[in-house]
């Protein structure tokens, strides 16, 4: 009965729920820091510039990227090329959001 417990198909699901929590866990802490960065960064506009440049840094990458695999018509191991191209210009657009907010913030603060 204990080796009903070891057979591939037993051992597949369990591996595959392991790893589906651990990468719910790994986006929740990133959503809670980065969350945490955003507010830090409206006492300190120092912080939203280091996120911009890390933003358009990634922005600039999963476009990169994505353009590539679609140019050479190769599937992603996660997503499409698609949804890579989508995620990059999604992190520059909020990487630029993020930029206008600083100096915003750091033109208000010198008057």
């Amino acid at each position: 009965m204990a080796s009903d417990f070891r057979s591939p198909a037993v051992v597949g699901v369990v591996e595959t729920v392991a790893i589906n929590l651990l990468s719910l866990a790994v986006v929740g802490v990133a959503a809670i820091v980065l969350l945490g960065l955003l507010i830090w960064g409206a006492k300190n506009p120092l912080i939203w510039w280091l996120l911009c440049v890390i933003g358009t840094g990634m922005g600039t990458g999963f476009l990169v990227w994505g353009l590539l695999m679609f140019h050479q018509e190769e599937q992603l191991p996660f997503g499409s090329p698609a949804m890579m191209v989508g995620a990059g210009a999604g992190f520059l657009a909020g990487s630029l959001v993020l930029l206008v907010a600083a100096i915003i913030g750091s033109c208000t603060r010198r008057r």
